[in-house]
């Protein structure tokens, strides 16, 4: 009880005294034109169980050089205004990154022989380079160095390309803030075609072109070859190309695999040259999901000279805490049962922060149930020492395998502390160790987790971070059910069901497969009619012909009538269809934009299967019975036999019925039949889907144009759905 009340109390000193310290940068003037720098800073609070904190610092001059120097001297070649930047990392503290500070120097009596005095960035080989002032942490701003120099013996412009955050995440993990230059760069905007326009028109010996693979990356003073993933092989080989094609290609590469990209157009950089551009860019909340994944960046420097082209990766793990010893692995997320032939590769970072030298370095990685530690393959290692197969003395790297861990440790190496008095760089205290690893062939787990632990000599061992690798499905079962509308056909709108199934080749692109069936009803409506009537003429007169030859009927005023007879028959004849029709989609390519949001297109054909027929004919029969009462008109003629009646003659236009009675039967017959009537079309779509991508309820809306073979017709659809993978 008591070592905790003075474990507060001390605690509780700390931060009354951290309160009153004002951070400032110290600016020690040697002479008009050098100073040395340090810093005031607030003390760091320690991490339970983790080694004694520290700062680690980032300093720009203001002249377009920097340092990593704990307290750095410096030199400027030309009179003027300097401001002075500060980025300082807080290694083993429980807070968080503490702001830039800055600092205005005004130097005089400089000379361009000063400049001379700087230790190069670069070897004598190399012509670019990126370098950054801590790993990358949610919410924290980074800074990042591109140095490029011209290695001809002429002078050069051209274009420098930065490119940052991969498509392959979900999310993006950079935001740009600023940039700081010192060598008239100018900023442009630029494009996938200028830049390859750009290639074209470079001058030089096309037979000598520089990066035969420019898959490779500069970090801790190595040249290390690496795939767009993460480590491979590595190398600090350089060769060259006969031709541009392969830096179109790079180019080419990166534009598909990053998000953003930056670019400065750069002029008359002298011949042994070296010139810095600092990046500054803050890291976005969304990269906590990330957490010790690896992820990259990546440079491209083109000069007007083909040859000298170069390009840089610079692959580094997201953090949580900025602690030198770390585990990495290169996914945080691949897919089960389909993990066997792409190994998972794990990097181990360790850095001495102790007071004086270690001589056995020893790391203990634990290894989840579902990893094939048979399948273990070392990558790299670092410090450099002869890998032990048998018997070894002297400095050796040697690993010991166990069902629980795999041992990695170094014998007799010189390995020195932070802390120590005659370190002459920070860098040389730090070591690493690459490694892949198979996981078994059925993974039973989502999740696999392993951890490290690391011992110098015989103090007690640092713990790292855990590393989680998730892993998913590639393949997926799916369905979808919904409605069509056809615009221009009959009947308009049908209903559907189809399955899926979906491979998915990346995060973001997979193939897709459907089968499915359509249930089209169509009812057809015809009419027939047809009239029969027949005529009888009742009458008490009798006919004659006059003289003219006209034919009269002869009979009294109103005794004339004429009767018929009407049947009218009335049919209408239904013709109801039930059609099954078979939907494929035998390829189609999609991409998710996002957690809620997919495009896809594709070849669809829809094949009739068979046809459910009914015939219903309904027959209605009318019989009229009617007494016609004829219009008779009078007609003067001549004079009548003796004893006769005037006569008339019948005109027919003018009639008026009279119906005595109506009579009306019904009947009706249904005939019901099946066929299998032949008939195919096929056309593209496009569609987006709205909602979790995966296994959640989502909303589609498919737009596609059919053509029919059979009846040559062109048909447009639309369809609405909902589905679901599983």
């Amino acid at each position: 009880m008591k070592n905790r009340i003075l474990s507060l109390f001390i605690f509780c000193i700390l931060n009354l005294f951290s309160q009153k310290i004002e951070e400032k940068i110290v600016l020690n003037s040697i002479s008009e034109n050098e100073i040395q720098l340090s810093s005031i800073d607030t003390p760091l609070t320690p991490i339970v169980g983790a080694p004694e904190p520290f700062y680690t610092y980032w300093w720009e001059f203001g002249d377009g050089h920097y340092s990593t120097e704990d307290f750095p001297t410096h030199t400027y070649s030309k009179d003027g205004s300097h401001e002075i930047l500060l980025a300082r990392t807080n290694n083993y503290n429980d807070g968080k990154g503490r702001p830039k500070k800055k600092k205005t120097f005004q130097s005089t009596g400089s000379t361009l022989a000063s400049l001379d005095s700087h230790e190069p960035y670069l070897s004598s080989n190399e012509n670019l380079s990126i370098n950054k002032n801590q790993d990358p942490k949610p919410d924290e701003e980074i800074v990042f160095a591109q140095t490029y120099k011209n290695t001809s013996g002429d002078t050069q412009k051209g274009t420098l390309l930065f490119f940052y955050n991969e498509k392959t995440f979900e999310n993006k993990h950079f935001v740009f803030q600023e940039y700081r230059r010192h060598h008239k760069e100018v900023r442009v905007d630029v494009q996938k075609v200028t830049i390859l326009k750009q290639i074209d028109e470079l001058d030089g010996d096309l037979s000598s072109f520089l990066l035969n693979n420019s898959d490779y990356f500069i970090g801790n003073s190595n040249i290390l070859k690496t795939s767009n993933s993460f480590g491979k092989e590595e190398t600090n080989k350089v060769s060259s190309f006969n031709n541009p094609t392969k830096l179109k290609k790079e180019v080419n590469a990166a534009f598909e695999t990053y998000h953003d990209v930056l670019a400065w157009n750069f002029d008359d950089i002298h011949s042994e040259e070296e010139r810095n551009l600092f990046l500054s860019f803050k890291t976005t909340q969304e990269m906590l999901t990330d957490t010790n994944v690896s992820i990259s960046i990546q440079s491209i420097f083109i000069p007007n000279v083909l040859k000298y082209a170069t390009s840089v990766k610079e692959i580094m793990p997201i953090v949580t805490a900025h602690d030198p010893n770390k585990l990495i692995v290169s996914k945080s997320k691949t897919y089960r049962g389909f993990s066997k032939n792409k190994p998972l590769e794990y990097e181990i970072k360790f850095q001495n922060v102790g007071k004086g030298p270690a001589e056995e370095v020893k790391l203990r990685f634990y290894n989840n149930a579902e990893i094939d530690i048979k399948n273990l393959e070392i990558i790299d290692f670092e410090p450099k020492c002869d890998f032990c197969k048998e018997n070894c003395t002297g400095s050796y790297f040697d690993t010991i395998v166990t069902k629980e861990y795999v041992e990695f440790f170094f014998h007799n190496v010189y390995l020195p502390g932070t802390r120590q008095k005659d370190l002459e760089s920070r860098k040389a205290s730090k070591g690493f160790v690459k490694f892949s690893i198979n996981t078994k062939k059925k993974v039973k787990q989502k999740n696999l987790t392993c951890r490290t632990e690391i011992y110098f000599d015989k103090e007690d061992p640092i713990k790292t971070n855990n590393v989680k690798t998730v892993f998913q499905k590639r393949l997926y079962v799916g369905v979808e059910a919904g409605i069509n509308y056809l615009p221009i056909s009959f009947p308009k709108y049908d209903v559907f069901l189809r399955g899926s199934m979906t491979y998915r080749l990346t995060n973001n692109w997979y193939y897709r497969a459907e089968v499915g069936a359509k249930y089209v009803p169509t009812d057809i409506l015809e009419n027939i009619s047809s009239l029969d009537t027949s005529f009888a003429i009742n009458s008490f007169g009798y006919d004659t012909i006059d003289e003219f030859g006209i034919q009269h009927i002869i009979a009294p005023e109103d005794s004339l009538y004429r009767s018929f007879h009407t049947q009218i028959v009335n049919s209408d004849i239904i013709i109801k269809k039930q059609n099954v029709q078979l939907t494929i989609v035998p390829l189609a390519v999609r991409r998710d934009l996002n957690k809620f949001l997919s495009l896809g297109f594709g070849i669809q054909s829809t094949i009739n299967l068979v046809s459910f027929s009914s015939i219903e004919k309904v027959q209605k029969i009318a019989y009229y019975d009617a007494d016609i009462q004829e219009n008779l008109a009078l007609i003067f003629g001549p004079p009548l036999p003796a004893g006769g009646n005037p006569y008339y003659v019948v005109d027919y236009s003018v009639t008026q019925p009279i119906i005595n009675e109506t009579n009306t039967t019904s009947s009706s017959e249904t005939e019901q039949y099946k066929t299998y009537d032949f008939d195919i079309s096929s056309g593209l779509f496009l569609d987006i889907n709205v909602g979790r991508i995966y296994s959640f309820p989502y909303l589609g809306l498919r737009a596609k144009v059919d053509y029919n073979f059979m009846n040559t017709k062109v048909n447009p659809a639309l369809q609405f759905y909902i589905g679901a993978n599983f």
